[in-house]
């Protein structure tokens, strides 16, 4: 397996690590943060390595005549490098390059924590500093099974695994997540997640449509846990209607993300919908019928006639990293910002992607390729998207937590369960 960065730097100079063992570089890809850049206009990918530690590093950065400099991704890179210069690494290995750059297509590329611009080190005051976004705005995941990638088997938390990805997913510029739940028990653990990281998490609390329809007290217990922690909460969700599974279920279903829009315009809280093809029209009809001001349709999959509405009624729509590689999404991505309306993006982790992404369960970290291949799709710079989507999320979910509902106690009741 080779490992490359390929990139055209200066007049044709094309640079790549060296060979690895395919089950080295199988194991590093598969702990690997991504980050994306650009030279000359080009996708850059960068894999330099350290064989010690295993990991492999996407490095980002805009380029500019004929420049690439390259680190350990713990430091960010500085958003354009002038000058005709490569710098790898230390200094030695940043002067060896220069004077070979027109003589060697092949250099091995050692991993340091040093940036070079025009091949000058930069002073400790010109670094980004540790965790600040690249490219622009601050990064949320606006959809995210965050228990689900730290639950162990017997449902409790790995709090040593959550805390490592919280403290490396904030270096690589995320500063926070929308946590969904799926069930109950899904729903208590976001809220320890939320108490252990309470500037991080953003806590969503519901019942995945596509899951087995829970019993009639399952649903009271879930009522009450949304009623109890109203202040420590973002969203109702995951919820909405099923396409994939338990379409036989689809009436009874249906009945409960009435029930849960009724909460959530009661209580104040925005709902986190999953709701594609045929359903998104049908939960669209749901909040509007139950007054529900403010929604995110997670992972749309909709009639452009549908996206349109949606939209309309002033609901959030997000792009997930199918927009890197699928028509589909990178059309929901023009059709958002035609509107004007702020595009989220979410990686719905751990989901595993296909394309580019295959074979990894998808992480917060690769948000800022995500943006990216957004950016490209609708023809606009990635700091102004990702600014708006900051602004968008914030006023979606942030206000949330900040805000109490009119009505914290008591209510009608969950619906009937028909067909259970």
């Amino acid at each position: 397996m080779r490992a490359a960065a390929r990139a055209n730097v200066g007049a044709g100079f094309v640079v790549s690590v060296r060979r690895i063992g395919a089950k080295l570089a199988d194991k590093a890809i598969a702990q690997a943060p991504e980050r994306e850049g650009y030279l000359a206009g080009k996708p850059l990918y960068a894999f330099p390595f350290d064989l010690d530690r295993a990991v492999f590093i996407f490095h980002r950065a805009n380029v500019a005549g004929g420049a690439l400099c390259m680190g350990d991704g713990q430091t960010a890179l500085p958003e354009s490098v002038g000058g005709a210069s490569v710098g790898f690494g230390t200094r030695a290995w940043a002067g060896k390059f220069r004077r070979s750059v027109r003589k060697v297509p092949f250099v091995r590329i050692p991993l340091r924590r040093i940036h070079f611009e025009a091949g000058k080190r930069l002073e400790k005051g010109e670094r980004r500093k540790k965790g600040a976004s690249r490219g622009g705005g601050a990064m949320f995941d606006a959809h995210l099974h965050f228990e689900a990638i730290v639950a162990r088997e017997d449902g409790t938390i790995d709090w040593d695994r959550a805390e490592r990805l919280v403290e490396r997913w904030r270096a690589g510029g995320v500063r926070g997540v929308l946590a969904v739940s799926v069930d109950r028990p899904s729903a208590e653990r976001t809220l320890k997640l939320k108490e252990r990281f309470p500037d991080f998490v953003f806590a969503a609390l519901g019942e995945h449509p596509e899951r087995p329809l829970s019993s009639e007290r399952e649903l009271w217990a879930l009522e009450a846990l949304i009623r109890a922690e109203r202040g420590r909460i973002a969203a109702i969700g995951e919820v909405g209607l099923p396409h994939y599974a338990r379409v036989d279920q689809k009436p009874a279903v249906r009945e409960r993300l009435r029930f849960f829009a009724g909460l959530g315009r009661k209580l104040g809280l925005p709902l986190a919908l999953h709701a594609v093809y045929d359903g998104a029209a049908e939960a669209l009809s749901v909040l509007q019928e139950e007054g529900v001001r403010k929604a995110h349709f997670h992972w749309l999959k909709a009639p452009d006639a549908v996206v349109e509405r949606i939209l309309a009624a002033g609901y959030r729509v997000s792009v997930t990293p199918e927009v890197c590689y699928r028509k589909r999404a990178r059309a929901l991505a023009r059709a958002v910002r035609r509107r004007g309306a702020p595009l989220l993006f979410e990686t719905d982790g751990p989901w595993p992607y296909e394309g580019p992404f295959g074979g990894r369960p998808a992480e917060p970290l690769w948000l800022g390729r995500v943006r990216t291949c957004a950016a490209e799709a609708v023809g606009e710079a990635p700091e102004g998207l990702s600014e708006a989507a900051e602004a968008a999320f914030l006023s979606l979910f942030g206000s949330s937590e900040a805000a109490g509902g009119s009505e914290t106690a008591g209510g009608s009741g969950p619906p009937a369960d028909r067909g259970s």
